[in-house]
């Protein structure tokens, strides 16, 4: 058929083998794809694993695929010559199916590598069938044609031209590498790029649809269950296209001549040694053609070069996600420390630009690369060079991307479009190269090498992954860059040797035929010069008469190539031509050749240089530390009214782990710091014995009978419970370790935003889960958890963590707006400007909660109090640490300290705290701010409810903590607003389940609304009412962190709190609620609250942040009001 032909398929060929043909292409990338991209999405939801783990885990699973994909090889491409190929195929795509319902139903790492090595034996012999597909259905040059008959016969093995007599006409080699074969690697790396969209933009994206489709779309259980339904599809297509393959594609297999049975040990034997020798022969048969070279070197480069972008992208960005706190409560597991929607869509997104440029220039490489308009003799390797500059620019550029690593860089869209240019040069063009120097080496080894050479030339794929996608792998804990510069590497040396061997066509001769006008035979042109016209080079020369003569024997075919070669018509009408016009004959001078233009490789060139200039420009900053260290070292100051610098990414950065003293023979202590980011460090705390914490990680000792909970509290809590409380330039207190890390062995990771000495204490709590554990128990018979407040450092480790020339931000003195210092300037001015860009804290989103440090407050209110202070045991309770929202202004509204609240109260507008005594406490000090009272507010009478007014605002208190007082609506229909804090008096009376208490509260953030809105509809304002009306507005505090020292019967400890608190914010959230975070501003000083009555945070710093908070949300104080001083003056503006 013509268009097949033109595509460069044998003319036998049926358009259903074309039809399967790139069905099997467009799949098995498809399947190879998937596996990758998917792997760090099942570690972190399916099986929990942390994202300091991941790399390794990640590289183990590459290691096993390619491993078990190398030995399979050859193998299966001698067997699709013995059996067929669509065998093969067809069984490959099977165990494929059967893999990927294996790796969604893995329990554990072991399990999830047994299930890769199964799929690598059904995606080993997938990738050989794609190129001996393609290499035994595409034509063969003429001039490189092999004997159709046995090879076994010597005399059929040199018949290379009187099969180009059969056909009529001759293609030189130069031709024929500039068609059919990128034509048909064009269509197949466009199939194959349809495949890579397929896994990126349907399968992968897939979970997140199914789990939209459920009521509970993002419940941690709904989204597992979607990701592994995923999975089972994705095994369900390959069965089916295994069936398909089977169907469709004609059988190929051998013809053996005589029977098994016939056959001697000794041929059994010789055909073991051979197969034994397949490898090394592949790899010898490259040394006879540079194309067959180039092609393996590619080979090995693109695969490496598309692991980096299925595995190692989404692997870079969730890591930096989850580094900087940038996702959100909706995550693919149950914690955005796992992992997070956000990080999913951003790697897909970038993953999938990438497969999709390859996918819109798969059939533009082959085009451009068959382009008969190219003047240069192998525009294949040029575009190899180019191509593969781009993709190592890119590959290193992405390595060092702006900002810390952030993906979501403008710049990463010009990297992610650099990789995708090289990733289709490098499947195209890698097919083109092996079809073409296959014909070469047909023509001199006079047999079909295809199946050698198609096991050879994925040998060299798996190595490309082998040696540099899991050997990296172990890499990428430490230095997440690693896969991306030694994939870069790679492909500049690829580059290089493209380079080389374009160099070397041009330079080189063409092979041209003619055919002997006397005798009709077709004999071999001896090599023109390279510099002559273009008209003197001609490749395809014919004569009037052509006649097969049959076939020569290898002595006449030696005689009739040593004859010397006629001129061709076209030379002797030349040569007349020149005589008529003076210019001289043949033999005499000739013209001068015409200067050789290539402005498509000169585009290429340029395009080349731009990127290699946009990624230094982008490699230059981060290299500027270490290339200018001598010169002008600059370290990195935090300052708390930024946004956090990014540190500890770097391995070149991060110091050697730091042996602390542990005063507890069962626990050691280690801290890494960032060497160039002050106060940026973690500190790993570890158990000493193995065999204590397999006693406790044992399957017998289970801390909640909900499995997702308990799984949850293996994979992030683990059986101990520290309490890591950090002072000085900053305050910090954890209970949740930032991963843990597996075998007793806890990682807390703080980055400070404040310059200055620290003081780290370390204490454990609890052991044996007690400090997350859910029992059954009877109200209020539940014994508390045993607490241990086992010292692990005998006394607070000092720190010194900055440079010198960092220092510390102080806050300005109590009652100013702003510091006035005179001297020496205290920033620089690219920091001012930062600073006066950013918003005010009342414009962020409303449904997050501002994030803020906590820094020591000035030193000069320290010593001279503005203010009394209350105090308990002979120490102040507050104004010792100041609260600086990050990122923007402090709140600014006429209802903070030394305001004049007239705006607050000028409307009227009331607002009904309902719940416990923290919902009691912010109605006291709500009213005592807005009475004009600038001193902390520390005493809450306890009463079942209390009610008043400051001017228009009114208040009302309602003692509920366990939400279960019917309220009516008449009392409804007077509120504008409604505030709830509730989960202390569960807890600590109650205890109940988890899932039973999110119950409960999902029930109540749906009905309370539901209820006011049904008591509004029944009871319409009345027009003669002065007063508007106004929307309902819902507040939800949430439950404040406390001492360590609980009551009996109290399960009110920090890891439990805090994931209550967590998810109870979802569900208030999807609710319409306003969540104020009064867990977040009391945790530093949860410590405090021991100097009070040990529970309520009133009279603590920590209440000025929570009431500042909740004014700034209810929207009822303006802006601009006159300033006061802590000594009573205003302030004029």
């Amino acid at each position: 058929m013509p268009a097949l032909g033109w595509l460069g398929l044998a003319p036998d060929t049926r358009p259903s083998s074309l039809i399967a043909l790139v069905s099997n292409s467009t799949l098995v990338v498809c399947w190879l794809v998937l596996v990758n991209a998917v792997s760090p999405f099942v570690l972190s939801s399916l099986l929990h694993i942390p994202a300091a783990r991941a790399g390794a885990i990640t590289g183990r699973l590459l290691a096993a695929d390619e491993l078990t994909a190398l030995a399979l090889y050859l193998p299966a491409g001698a067997l699709g010559d013995r059996i067929g190929v669509k065998w093969v195929a067809a069984v490959g795509h099977v165990v494929v199916g059967c893999a990927f319902v294996a790796y969604a139903s893995a329990r554990s790492v072991n399990e999830l590598v047994a299930a890769r090595v199964l799929f690598a034996v059904g995606g080993g012999s997938l990738v050989t069938t794609m190129s001996s597909m393609m290499a035994t259905m595409s034509v063969v040059p003429d001039e490189c044609a092999a004997s159709d008959e046995p090879a076994d016969e010597p005399d059929e093995r040199t018949r290379l031209v009187s099969s180009s007599a059969r056909r009529g006409s001759t293609v030189s080699t130069a031709s024929f590498r500039r068609h059919e074969p990128a034509r048909l690697a064009g269509v197949l790396g466009f199939s194959s790029g349809l495949g890579a969209l397929l896994a990126v933009f349907g399968f992968l994206r897939l979970p997140t649809l199914l789990a939209n489709l459920s009521p509970e779309p993002d419940s941690p259980s709904t989204l597992e269950q979607a990701l592994r339904r995923t999975l089972y599809l994705a095994g369900g297509l390959a069965v089916s296209e295994g069936i398909f393959l089977a169907a469709l594609l004609p059988s190929t297999a051998s013809r053996s001549s005589g029977s098994g049975s016939g056959r001697s040990r000794a041929g059994i034997v010789s055909r073991m040694k051979r197969g034994a020798g397949k490898l090394v022969e592949g790899f010898r048969l490259a040394r006879g053609s540079g194309d067959v070279a180039l092609s393996f070197a590619a080979s090995f480069a693109s695969r490496a070069q598309a692991i980096v972008v299925t595995a190692y992208i989404p692997l870079l960005v969730n890591r930096y996600f989850l580094d900087h706190d940038l996702c959100d409560s909706a995550t693919l597991v149950g914690s955005a420390h796992d992992s997070c929607r956000q990080a999913y869509v951003r790697s897909s997104i970038l993953t999938g630009v990438v497969q999709l440029l390859a996918l819109v220039l798969s059939p533009l490489v082959g085009l451009v690369s068959s382009s008969t308009r190219l003047s240069t003799s192998h525009p294949q390797a040029l575009a190899v060079a180019v191509a593969f500059i781009i993709g190592a620019a890119s590959l290193v550029a992405f390595a060092f991307l702006p900002n810390g690593g952030d993906p979501r860089a403008g710049l990463s869209w010009l990297y992610v479009a650099g990789l995708g240019v090289a990733q289709a040069a490098g499947v195209v063009l890698s097919l083109a190269l092996m079809t073409t120097g296959r014909g070469t080496v047909v023509a001199k080894e006079g047999r079909e090498v295809a199946g050698t050479l198609s096991g050879a030339y994925g040998l060299s794929g798996g190595l490309g992954i082998l040696a540099v996608g899991s050997g990296a792998g172990f890499l990428f804990d430490r230095l997440p860059g690693a896969p991306f510069l030694a994939v870069g590497a790679v492909d500049a040396l690829v580059a290089a040797g493209a380079l080389v061997l374009w160099l070397r066509a041009d330079d080189a001769e063409p092979l041209s035929f003619a055919l002997d006008d006397d005798n009709d035979e077709l004999s071999i042109l001896p090599p023109l010069p390279e510099k002559e016209p273009i008209w003197r080079r001609a490749n395809i020369h014919l004569s009037p008469n052509l006649e097969h003569r049959g076939r020569y024997s290898a002595l006449e075919q030696r005689d009739r190539l040593a004859r010397p070669r006629p001129a061709s018509y076209l030379e002797l009408d030349m040569a007349a031509q020149q005589e008529e016009d003076g210019a001289g004959g043949p033999s005499g001078p000739q013209p001068p050749s015409a200067p050789r233009r290539r402005p498509v490789a000169a585009f290429c060139w340029l395009l080349g240089a731009l990127m290699v200039g946009a990624s230094a420009a982008t490699v230059y900053r981060p290299f500027r530390p270490v290339a200018f260290a001598v010169l002008q070292p600059r370290p990195v100051c935090p300052d708390p009214r930024l946004a956090i610098p990014p540190s500890l990414l770097e391995a070149q950065r991060r110091s050697a782990p730091i042996d602390l003293p542990s005063s507890s023979p069962d626990f050691s202590l280690a801290l890494v710091h960032d060497k160039r980011t002050c106060n940026a460090f973690e500190l790993t705390i570890s158990r000493t014995s193995p065999l204590r914490c397999a006693e406790m990680e044992s399957d017998n000792n289970e801390p909640s009978k909900d499995p997702t909970l308990a799984a949850w509290i293996r994979g992030k809590l683990g059986p101990d419970t520290f309490n890591v409380q950090v002072d000085g330039a900053e305050r910090r207190a954890e209970m949740v370790p930032s991963e843990y890390l597996g075998d007793c062995e806890y990682l807390f990771r703080f980055r400070l935003n404040n310059a200055g000495r620290l003081w780290l204490n370390v204490s454990l709590l609890y052991e044996d889960y007690e400090g997350f554990k859910e029992i059954d128990a009877e109200k209020g018979s539940r014994p508390r958890p045993r607490l241990l407040m086992q010292r692990l450092v005998a006394e607070p480790l000092e720190l010194n963590l900055c440079d010198d020339a960092c220092r510390p931000y102080i806050p300005p003195r109590l009652g100013e707006p702003v510091d006035h210092i005179y001297g020496l300037p205290t920033s620089t001015d690219d920091k001012d400007a930062q600073l006066a860009d950013r918003p005010d804290c009342s414009t962020l989103d409303p449904l997050r909660t501002p994030l803020g440090h906590w820094v020591p407050s000035n030193p000069h209110d320290l010593v001279y109090p503005p203010l009394p202070v209350p105090l308990q045991h002979s120490r102040p309770m507050a104004g010792l640490y100041t609260f600086v929202p990050s990122l923007c202004h402090a709140w600014n509204h006429d209802g903070l300290r030394f305001r004049d609240h007239a705006s607050c109260v000028k409307e009227e507008y009331a607002v009904f705290l309902l719940g416990d005594s923290h919902a009691r406490a912010i109605y006291d000090i709500v009213k005592h701010r807005l009475s004009g009272n600038d001193s902390v507010e520390d005493k809450s009478m306890k009463a079942d409810s209390k009610s008043g007014a400051v001017d228009n605002l009114y208040l009302e208190f309602r003692w509920d903590p366990f939400l279960k007082a019917d309220v009516s609506c008449d009392t409804i229909r007077r509120f504008d607003s409604f505030a709830i804090s509730t989960g202390s008096h569960e807890a600590c009376w109650n205890c109940p389940s988890t899932s039973s208490w999110l119950a409960s509260m999902d029930a109540f953030f749906s009905t309370w609304p539901d209820r006011v809105a049904a008591c509004l509809a029944g009871h319409p304002p009345s027009s003669s009412s002065s007063r508007p009306p106004k929307r309902p507005r819902y507040f939800f505090f949430n439950i404040p962190a406390t001492h360590p020292q609980l009551h009996n019967h109290d399960c009110r400890t920090g890891p439990r709190i805090k994931y209550w608190n967590d998810k109870a914010a979802e569900l208030a959230r999807e609710r319409g609620w306003e969540v104020v975070d009064a867990h977040q501003y009391t945790q530093a000083g949860q410590i405090d609250s021991v100097y009070g009555d040990g529970i309520h945070y009133l009279g603590l710093d920590a209440a000025e942040p929570v009431v500042d908070d909740f004014l700034s949300r209810l929207g009822i104080c303006g802006k601009g009001g006159a300033r006061r001083r802590a000594s009573g003056e205003w302030i004029s503006e």
